[in-house]
């Protein structure tokens, strides 16, 4: 809805991630992505390692050549648990739509969770140096109830392990 009004009023836009929790929005913001290009408009989005200087030059000799074609790509992000994915129950006299919003990392509704959050930079970085996006994803993930220290168990929705195998139109992996 803002991202349409500032297309509408003619207004550059940065946004920040996570953009869209879903397939179908995703599928809304790339279209209204193409209608902000058509009108020169200028849309930023917090993939911060873009404006590395680093990442820019590594890009760069990646797409002059320099290790050759791109065959496959691995990519790992290794953490523990995020604290603001450990949502409690709702305590009293606050709606739940209020508190999903304020807790909204931990509901898949209001974010896309924990992978679209944490792990959207490495999809970024290895489609930026294969300069492509994938075009299928086949993934498994897994989740263990976790509890806080007074044995309440956590509400989040996030899955706690991940595993994707992506793949580009080439037929290359990642």
């Amino acid at each position: 809805m803002h991202f349409s009004y500032a297309i509408e009023k003619g207004l550059n836009v940065f946004m920040e991630k996570p953009v869209t929790a879903d397939g179908p929005t995703s599928k809304r913001m790339l279209k209204l992505a193409e209608d902000a290009s058509a009108r020169k408009l200028k849309v930023g989005v917090g993939l911060m390692s873009r404006h590395s200087r680093a990442l820019q030059e590594l890009a760069n000799r990646v797409h002059d050549g320099a290790i050759g074609d791109i065959i496959l790509q691995r990519g790992y992000r290794m953490h523990a648990p995020g604290g603001y994915f450990l949502s409690l129950p709702k305590p009293a006299g606050i709606s739940d739509l209020l508190y999903q919003v304020q807790r909204f990392h931990s509901y898949i509704w209001a974010s896309g969770g924990n992978f679209s959050d944490s792990y959207i930079h490495i999809l970024d970085h290895l489609a930026w140096m294969k300069n492509a996006w994938p075009v299928r994803a086949q993934a498994v993930g897994g989740r263990h109830y976790r509890q806080g220290p007074e044995g309440i168990t956590y509400v989040d929705q996030n899955f706690d392990v991940h595993s994707v195998e992506y793949t580009y139109a080439d037929g290359t992996k990642f």
